[in-house]
């Protein structure tokens, strides 16, 4: 659907269709609204035959002035050219861009709902939905950009409601979705001759005359929008190589515990914003591949398509499993069944052409549609249907396919669709997890909300120790702090082994393309500026539980590239302790009972050091098999005996 954004000084909006804009879809018994027209003496848009037809994805910003025949850069009037079916965005500030004649009652937009005033039946449906956010939302006691929702008749009549009522505090910064019943304008208007659908800005609901409201996905709805959920099996696994079973996985019927980290080593000078880059080389994979080795990793995962060099010259060669990852863009509206298809056969090709490669270990569909989609509950039917297809080309022999959410509670919603009996071909949740050194009470909650695996698909800290969350460019270089935050999060995933399936470190090297603004030089703020790319620079979003509460977006690599040579990359500190260890107990308990006997495993043999760091987590030497008592230096902790074989490193025993 068509996406607005609105400042809301007495403005009025009339959302209105033509005939062949009400769009019947058999399959759910939803009504849509599309093919919106404008008559405004200020903007005028109507005449334009864009607005008279749905649009097909478009790629690019959301935001950027927008000028083609049909469209001008005219009074805060622009479209962004993505894949929005022709999102709009109508920024008005106040008195500074239109005239208000104050005798006048509201500011309208005026379409037709009909052509002959028959009106349009909508007595088959509940609800009228929308999804809406504000610029700012609610602070303290306020409760954020308010507005009001008329629905007319033909014969004139209304009824108009605060949407406060449907939303239990407030308008939010993030999207929610509106569900309004038609039952509480049944009273007073017609529902099967309905005109128009109003949504009325006043002066007595402003804050200031520079707020702002956006729309999507406006439409009528039946009492139940969701396909009903199955509780059979429906994915039979006879000779899959990679297996789902008790909430583990197994690769050849043996437990698998993932050790991965993200891989997307953009070369400098080339970005994924906004135009094609191609990341896995075989140049790249030759230089990264034996350090991954090195490290201990065992599986990758993409944001993006994986392709041959990947394969033949990085995993394959080096035994490393991969996630293959299949973007579904943010902004796309479930609601378009032409750019659903679209993704739907790409996905089909995709699959079709490497679901033999001995490497994969699952396909991953989408990156935090659920965060950033805002909470589009259609996005998980559609994410079900994708996991559906694979398992129709792979039969009996197919690879799991996880889902990627951002860190909100949305999954095991009946409501959304996205508990166990709707996500029916999903096999593995992977989430996006940016809390701290632990992650507090996530994998107990987890729990309780599905049966399916759940993968740690994100997690870590950057580099850059931001001293100011205002200004991330005043800082340093942080290794220590950013391989103990690493460490120290990757011991907690372990010590819940029996609740996950491993996880992958965010990122394998610094990403210089993500930052579009170069912060410390004004004259270079500008958006898709070709020399940021050469630049390391700073900029990201707050986050709270990383290691200064910034995420400076091109710092995130547990390895750099050497500024000297910008095609040889340079391993951090996080690189050689992170997956060195595994610790499933600790000698110290607390100041009153300090040494407790336990018995720990150590998966290797691997890289060991002989002490203690600041978190408290022990490090052992690499030693050859045989029988070994390590003295760890550190207050209060007494000697270990340590056995090592071929197979594994084991601590014995914790001796008073």
């Amino acid at each position: 659907m068509k996406k607005f954004l609105f400042s809301t000084f007495l403005v009025m909006l009339i959302l209105a269709y033509n005939n062949p804009a009400v769009l019947a879809n058999s399959s759910n018994n939803t009504l849509l609204v599309d093919d919106f027209s404008f008559i405004n003496p200020y903007v005028n848009v109507s005449l334009n035959p864009y607005w008279q037809n749905a649009t097909p994805p478009l790629w690019g910003s959301s935001d950027d002035p927008y000028s083609d025949a049909y469209h001008t850069n005219n009074l805060g009037f622009y479209v962004g050219s993505g894949p929005y079916e022709g999102r709009a965005k109508v920024e008005w500030g106040g008195f500074r861009s239109f005239s208000w004649d104050a005798s006048q009652s509201a500011w309208w937009w005026y379409t037709h709902l009909t052509n002959n005033n028959s009106g349009t039946d909508t007595t088959a449906y509940h609800f009228l939905t929308m999804r809406v956010k504000g610029e700012i939302g609610k602070i303290g006691n306020d409760k954020g950009e308010r507005f009001k929702v008329k629905i007319e008749d033909v014969s004139g009549n209304f009824h108009i409601r605060y949407i406060d009522q449907y939303i239990s505090e407030a308008i939010t910064a993030e999207w929610q979705t509106l569900k309004i019943p038609l039952s509480d304008y049944a009273g007073d208007v017609d529902l099967k001759n309905i005109k128009a659908i109003v949504l009325v800005f006043s002066s007595i609901d402003v804050r200031n005359s520079t707020e702002k409201i956006y729309f999507d996905d406006i439409a009528f709805m039946p009492e139940f929008d969701l396909v009903p959920a199955s509780d059979n099996v429906t994915k039979i696994s006879v000779n899959a190589p990679v297996k789902v079973e008790n909430k583990q996985l197994f690769v050849n019927n043996q437990p698998f515990f993932i050790k991965g980290v993200g891989y997307e080593p953009v070369p400098l000078g080339q970005t994924a914003l906004w135009e094609p880059t191609e990341p896995f080389t075989q140049s790249n994979a030759e230089r990264d591949f034996p350090l991954l080795a090195q490290m201990g990793i065992n599986t990758i995962r993409t944001w993006g398509k994986i392709n041959n060099a990947l394969i033949n010259d990085g995993t394959d060669p080096y035994s490393i499993k991969l996630c293959a990852s299949f973007w579904v863009p943010h902004e796309i509206s479930f609601l378009n069944e032409f750019a659903k298809q679209h993704i739907k056969q790409d996905f089909i090709n995709y699959v079709t052409q490497y679901k033999d490669e001995p490497s994969l270990l699952m396909w991953v569909v989408g990156n935090e549609n659920n965060l950033l989609n805002g909470y589009d509950w259609r996005w998980y039917a559609f994410a079900n249907d994708l996991a559906k297809s694979a398992y129709g080309i792979e039969g009996e022999g197919y690879h799991p396919v996880a889902i990627i959410e951002g860190d909100k509670d949305t999954i095991g919603n009946v409501q959304m669709g996205s508990d166990d009996g709707h996500l029916n071909y999903i096999d593995i949740v992977g989430y996006n997890l940016y809390r701290g050194k632990t992650f507090t009470d996530f994998f107990d909650v987890y729990s309780t909300k599905t049966n399916k695996p759940l993968w740690v698909s994100e997690y870590g800290t950057d580099a850059w120790y931001s001293y100011s969350k205002e200004s991330p460019w005043d800082g340093v270089e942080n290794e220590i702090k950013q391989k103990n935050y690493n460490v120290s999060a990757w011991v907690d995933i372990v010590r819940h082994k029996d609740k996950n399936i491993g996880a992958t470190v965010m990122s394998y090297a610094d990403g210089w393309w993500k930052d579009s603004y170069y912060f410390s030089n004004d004259d270079w703020e500008q958006p898709n500026d070709r020399r940021h790319l050469s630049i390391h620079d700073f900029g990201g979003a707050q986050i709270e539980g990383l290691a200064d509460g910034f995420s400076n977006e091109e710092w995130w690599g547990i390895v750099k590239y050497d500024e000297t040579n910008v095609t040889k990359v340079i391993p951090r500190q996080v690189f050689y302790h992170l997956y060195s260890t595994t610790i499933g107990g600790r000698v110290l308990d607390s100041a009153n009972n300090p040494i407790v006997s336990a018995k720990i495993v150590l998966t290797g043999p691997q890289h060991y050091k002989t002490k203690t760091d600041e978190l408290g987590l022990y490090h052992f030497t690499k030693i050859l098999p045989g029988s070994y008592t390590v003295s760890v230096p550190s207050e209060g902790m007494a000697p270990i005996n340590v056995t090592v074989n071929n197979q594994e490193t084991k601590v014995v025993d914790f001796q008073k």
